[in-house]
């Protein structure tokens, strides 16, 4: 694609509105290479407080809106980007949070800017499976690092090095989860 897409599906909430993101994200589009490049690619129900971020930080012009499209779209969609956005809520006790949509991202096989609480139970899953490190939503140097690192790949055709390792998240598919749990059952039974 000519365009490095960030690429951001489901429900994005209020309180997954890191404002040192769009930060970084306006200090780089200052380049004119970089914000010819970017775009942020949201799909599904995006909170006006998110919106208005992004028109806080001017980065509106890149960004493509797409209300709900069917899940095969929206694999599509994540499958097509230069890389994933991943943002864990700002909510009590948000370490253990452990989303679906981070399994499918995973999945997608692509590189993950991932932003969360750095020792929680998804940066866990992202260190095993070599997705990356999970980022806290106010380390903008650490941010902006992992978005300047993958748009380098990215302009040079190497963005595949940064994506998940399959072998890793293979072993979370349902048919190999359900055979490890036979073979435990198994296993009492015996």
């Amino acid at each position: 694609s000519d365009k490095f897409a960030l690429a951001y599906t489901g429900s994005f909430k209020a309180n997954q509105n890191p404002d040192d993101l769009w930060a970084a994200l306006q200090d780089l589009a200052r380049d004119d290479n970089f914000k010819t490049h970017f775009q942020l690619h949201l799909t599904g129900n995006v909170h006006e407080a998110i919106k208005d971020s992004l028109e806080r930080y001017q980065l509106s012009q890149n960004v493509m809106l797409e209300k709900y499209v069917p899940h095969t779209q929206a694999i599509s969609n994540m499958r097509n980007s230069a890389a994933l956005l991943f943002i864990i809520p700002d909510a009590p006790d948000n370490k253990g949070i452990l989303t679906g949509k981070l399994f499918e991202y995973l999945a997608a096989a692509r590189p993950i800017l991932a932003i969360g609480p750095p020792n929680g139970d998804a940066a866990a899953l992202l260190r095993q499976t070599g997705a990356g490190d999970m980022l806290a939503p106010n380390d903008y140097d650490g941010i902006r690092s992992r978005i300047v690192y993958l748009y380098n790949l990215w302009q040079k055709g190497t963005l595949t090095a940064e994506a998940p390792q399959s072998d890793k998240v293979n072993m979370f598919e349902r048919r190999v989860l359900a055979k490890t749990l036979a073979e435990q059952m198994n296993a009492l039974v015996d």
